[in-house]
């Protein structure tokens, strides 16, 4: 295909919306469902620590995106220095999340990571409350994963930066509801529920799909969360459901490959919202296609991470991405998103500059143009929303927003495919410049509509009060001289 034939800026986002860094391919576990564990990816051809010349090619767009994922597939604590990047980022005000097997989590270290203000993310994951369970899954100690767990609740002062999470298969699913209770005993207040990802023929048995019973185990684990006070987050639920109640289906959308002569696509945004860069600076669209070498985008040890992500083979996978007729053999095996007409072809939209207002003012504009194939109405709810990272409250909420992550959506009624939106709000006076950037709920976020906001203009600012203390003498020299002027302004009476 052509990359001219797609919307204007659609392979090519500003920004991704955050950063997936595996700072090594070192794990003291052996889990059958983990890539590592058997030499799949890249990476773990030779073990090993992110170099300091690759990380710091990291940190220019990892501050620019606002939110980095401290996530691959070794552990991120075996990183001897692991604490010393997390700090760096954080006095760079970038939001992290990191994730962890919980075994190195000493009260030390706990004290070390609830220090680090930016970090607003620690999970953990655990997979199994059975010793013998967690055993067969991870290879490793379930009662040192509980002891680091306790130390970290013990250590952060906040409970909801902690998160605990489990892959969902056959040989858990069972047990997943004894989980809520123990973990409200322990503080911990979210359970993840993810679905097997899988990156071989041999672990695919362990898929929910198809299995018994699997409709009720959810129901069960949906009870206690809501009995115990826990936030249940299912990473894959659309998916979950169908392998739940209709397996053919789920099939169908998720787990049977593409053909290779389909047009259909992956309905995945990642290769617009974020890279995955291993331990040894390779770049990728994303985790899972890090054990595919043809799916590699980028090194770091050649080039920039600005310019892998602008980047012709960045360019050429979008757009193979959009269509489906030249789609990598990764995206076409993947499950984790369904097959499907890509959103993007439906919804994009491209910002209108120049006729857009978005600093200074208490009332601000943004126009865009609606370059999709879908004609926008209230009901898609096209929204602006807080970008950078997405979803976090911002300090310009305005009582008129709709959450303090969601400004509004559009004041035409309709805008057909070629017209534009025009996005009117008003905001609460900062002197930050802030990020927002156009979503569909419950659909995606518009590639290349990122756009900042601010610094807004305060009356209390000094400058601005000394122009009004100067506004209110000129008020009144004005009164004084029309006062005056009544008085020496001759009386008709008297001619």
């Amino acid at each position: 295909m052509q990359l001219d034939t797609n919307p204007p800026g659609l392979l090519d986002p500003e920004l991704p919306a955050f950063l997936q860094v595996e700072i090594t391919s070192h794990c003291n576990l052996k889990c059958f469902m983990c890539p590592l564990t058997d030499g799949l990816t890249a990476s773990s051809a030779g073990l090993g620590h992110m170099p300091d010349p690759i990380w710091a090619k990291i940190l220019p767009l990892a501050q620019r995106a606002g939110q980095v994922f401290i996530a691959g597939f070794g552990e991120p604590f075996a990183h001897p220095r692991c604490t010393d990047l997390l700090r760096q980022l954080d006095e760079r005000n970038v939001s992290t999340c990191l994730v962890t097997n919980g075994t190195l989590l000493t009260p030390r270290l706990c004290a070390e990571l609830d220090a680090i203000r930016h970090l607003f993310q620690i999970n953990v994951s655990v997979d199994s409350l059975d010793p013998e369970t967690y055993r067969s899954i991870r290879r490793g100690d379930l009662n040192r994963v509980l002891t680091g767990l306790r130390n970290l609740m013990a250590a952060v002062a906040e409970p909801s930066r902690v998160s605990v999470s489990c892959v969902a298969t056959t040989r858990n699913l069972p047990s997943l509801a004894d989980f809520p209770a123990r973990l409200e005993e322990m503080g911990v207040r979210t359970l993840v529920i993810q679905s097997l990802t899988p990156y071989s023929a041999d672990i695919e048995q362990e898929h929910l799909c198809g299995g018994e019973s699997v409709a009720q185990h959810l129901a069960a684990i949906e009870s206690a969360a809501s009995k115990h006070h826990v936030n249940l987050d299912f990473t894959l639920r659309a998916r979950l459901d169908l392998e739940a109640d209709d397996p053919g289906k789920a099939t169908s959308l998720y787990l049977g490959a593409i053909p290779a002569d389909s047009d259909l696509t992956r309905q995945c945004a990642l290769p617009w919202e974020a890279p995955f860069i291993d331990k040894d600076g390779r770049v990728f669209p994303c985790c899972l296609a890090s054990s595919h070498t043809d799916a590699q985008l980028g090194d770091l040890r050649q080039e920039t991470l600005e310019g892998v992500w602008a980047g012709e083979r960045y360019r050429a996978f979008r757009a193979s991405m959009l269509r489906g007729n030249r789609l990598a053999e990764v995206c076409r095996t993947c499950s984790a998103v369904p097959a499907g007409r890509h959103p993007f072809l439906d919804y994009s939209a491209e910002v209108c500059p120049d006729e857009s207002v978005l600093s200074a003012q208490k009332r601000l504009r943004l126009v865009v143009r609606n370059t999709g194939a879908k004609r926008w109405s209230r009901e898609d709810q096209v929204h602006l929303g807080t970008a950078g990272p997405h979803d976090r409250p911002s300090s310009l909420h305005h009582p008129e927003w709709l959450s303090p992550n969601r400004v509004g959506t559009f004041q035409e009624t309709a805008v057909a495919p070629g017209e534009k939106a025009t996005f009117v709000f008003r905001v609460r006076p900062s002197a930050e410049i802030q990020d927002f950037q156009l979503v569909v709920e419950g659909r995606c976020w518009l590639p290349s509509t990122r756009v900042h906001v601010g610094p807004v203009r305060s009356w209390t600012e000094p400058g601005l009060v000394a122009w009004r203390q100067l506004r209110g003498t000129l008020g009144k020299v004005r009164r004084r001289w029309r006062s005056l002027h009544r008085r020496l302004r001759p009386d008709p009476a008297a001619r």
